[in-house]
């Protein structure tokens, strides 16, 4: 396995789910945004071999925090069969967020009941950048099916702000937990 399949697709036909096959200029729209900053951000396809970088992510005590499923370490194994799972699913979209040519972060949007879920992570020290904000809403633009939902714990105000600034809507809570959706 060399990587997902996120390229195999020609440009501009969509994938099975509505994921797109091609990514677009968010380094350009960054540059628009923060026109002080000669900084560029690009997004690229996920593969087996960022294996060893998400599973540093996700097992940061900032993600840890974050998450709503589970709050303990995610074993090497486990996380490199999930992860061998999702790079080859047509129904995942993953991609690695690269600030100045430096891995900042990861964007995933996973088919699940219901419509794609969304899951974002920047490393602590990108954050604040509006880095989340550009690769999400350039992720966002190139996925046709909707509805994509977020789950955001209701602690986490920076990433409430990020999915209200870019369209979606709350649409519930449960326990500590707040669901969010862009449907249009």
């Amino acid at each position: 396995r060399q990587g997902s399949r996120l390229g195999t697709v020609p440009s501009g036909q969509p994938r099975p789910g509505g994921l797109p096959a091609r990514r677009t200029g968010a380094a350009n729209l960054f540059r628009a945004m923060n026109r002080d900053s000669p900084a560029s951000l690009r997004l690229r396809p996920a593969t087996i071999e960022d294996a060893r970088l998400l599973h540093k992510w996700v097992n940061a005590l900032d993600s840890l925090g974050q998450k709503n499923k589970t709050c303990e370490l995610i074993p090497w194994p486990v996380h490199k069969r999930w992860l061998e799972a999702r790079v080859d699913d047509s129904g995942c979209l993953m991609e690695i967020v690269e600030f100045e040519g430096d891995p900042a972060g990861q964007v995933r949007l996973e088919l699940k009941t219901g419509g794609h879920h969304v899951d974002i992570y920047v490393i602590p020290e990108q954050r604040g950048r509006g880095i989340a904000h550009v690769a999400l809403q350039d992720v966002l633009s190139r996925v046709s099916d909707r509805p994509l939902i977020a789950e955001v714990r209701r602690d986490n105000a920076a990433s409430l702000r990020l999915f209200l600034g870019l369209g979606f809507r709350e649409t519930g809570q449960e326990l500590d937990l707040v669901t969010l959706k862009l449907e249009e």
